[in-house]
């Protein structure tokens, strides 16, 4: 992998940027421990980032002004965007993005653990009934509501908990910028 992402890099100048926090949190924290050697020293001068770090770093303080949508993005920091730090950056893309934004109080750890939530949809019910009773509840905030998140599974969770479509905050950055009349701000 490391000879792979080397050259696809040019040597590590051009960055990767992982749509999804759970594959960005392992391969930037796992990886490099198993490795040594020339692998080891080509692997800590790649530039691996998270969607929501990359655009919060990198691409959002290009420019002064950034298209918005209309309404209000709900997010959903995952449990390896919270251990990485990484909330904040989420919270500024939407922010960037999107009129107004919200993070639950109750939001945590959806349960589906990877692939655990195919196979025991309880412990996912469970471990998102306080977040998604506070999603169900607001009715304060500007419409339309949006619901983001970054990893496909945790999305699925909450999607299934709150009977709310929940994607990738890939899709509000799109929308902003390429699907709506703002784009041109």
């Amino acid at each position: 992998m490391v000879d792979f992402l080397w050259d696809s890099t040019l040597g590590g100048a051009c960055p990767i940027v992982c749509d999804t926090s759970p594959c960005s949190g392992t391969i930037t924290h796992t990886y490099g421990t198993l490795l040594t050697g020339d692998y080891y020293r080509r692997w800590k001068k790649l530039r691996i980032y998270d969607f929501p770090v990359f655009f919060a770093k990198v691409v959002i303080p290009s420019r002064s002004e950034w298209p918005k949508v209309p309404g209000t993005a709900i997010l959903h920091p995952t449990c390896t965007l919270i251990k990485s730090g990484g909330s904040p950056a989420l919270k500024l893309v939407a922010e960037t993005f999107c009129e107004h934004v919200y993070i639950p109080a109750e939001a945590g750890c959806c349960g589906f653990a990877g692939d655990r939530g195919f196979l025991v949809p309880e412990l996912t019910e469970s471990a998102t009934a306080a977040e998604a009773r506070e999603i169900l509840a607001i009715e304060q905030f500007p419409t339309p509501l949006r619901y983001y998140s970054t990893s496909r599974t945790c999305e699925m969770g909450m999607t299934a908990a709150t009977g709310k479509v929940f994607q990738s905050i890939v899709y509000l950055c799109y929308e902003a910028l390429v699907a709506t009349p703002a784009r041109s701000a």
